[in-house]
């Protein structure tokens, strides 16, 4: 029971801690949003097939038969036939959600500079001998601030409350600890009596009296919560 009662009055603590933080300064969405525009757009992406071999001759002859039939049913036989490049062999030749900059340089060029379903190649690489298909192509696209707007609203109204149960949680730590006073025997970090942490020469001094309590940041500890420390 004493431990229900602890939790709940801890619970209600931080609830008193974080009230009145649900509202947002004037723009502070609207900033967010452009200070942190990257992570609302979405790069252009292709899925292509591709063959790769390090036999250009092998690659020649894949190239001739899917001149006669570039169909994913015969991409799919010929990938397995012609194809060394494992990730792809036994899907048609099929690279899906291919984005600029995630592959080697000379394929990067190709892949995105092709025309959509167009044979492009023998061409070499590295890895060998690249014929390439660009099987479909998505534009790159940015979330407008009207959809993004809730999720960032969540964002930082979270981030504040925790900033605000994190503050209260540590001027609680530092004004009980500096009143709290423990017999020899029992001394630890918390206590007002106990000595001052050894800092490296040259350390800047603490601001705090006592270090916050552990655990998950802007939870309130329930044995500080009921004045434990006294």
């Amino acid at each position: 029971i004493e431990r229900v009662c602890l939790t709940l009055l801890s619970q209600r603590i931080q609830e008193d801690a974080i009230s009145g933080q649900e509202e947002l300064p004037e723009g502070a969405v609207e900033a967010f949003y452009e200070e942190n525009a990257s992570q609302f757009e979405q790069p252009e992406t292709r899925d292509v097939r591709v063959i790769l071999n390090k036999d250009e001759a092998q690659v020649d002859e894949a190239r001739a038969v899917l001149e006669k039939d570039d169909s994913a049913k015969s991409w799919e036989q010929v990938a397995k036939e012609f194809s060394t490049d494992q990730a792809s062999k036994n899907a048609g030749g099929l690279r899906q959600g291919v984005i600029a900059g995630q592959s080697d340089p000379a394929v990067d060029e190709e892949v995105f500079s092709a025309p959509e379903g167009e044979l492009v190649g023998p061409f070499e690489t590295e890895e060998g001998f690249y014929l390439i298909q660009v099987d479909s192509i998505t534009e790159a696209q940015t979330t407008p601030l009207e959809k993004a707007s809730e999720q960032i609203t969540q964002q930082l109204t979270s981030a504040q409350q925790q900033a605000a149960a994190q503050d209260f949680e540590n001027d609680f730590v530092d004004k009980w600890s500096s009143r709290t006073v423990c017999a020899p025997d029992y001394i630890i970090e918390r206590c007002g009596n106990a000595p001052e942490p050894p800092r490296p020469e040259g350390a800047p001094p603490v601001q705090s009296s006592r270090p916050a309590a552990p655990g998950v940041a802007g939870s309130v500890t329930p044995g500080l919560a009921t004045g434990g420390l006294a």
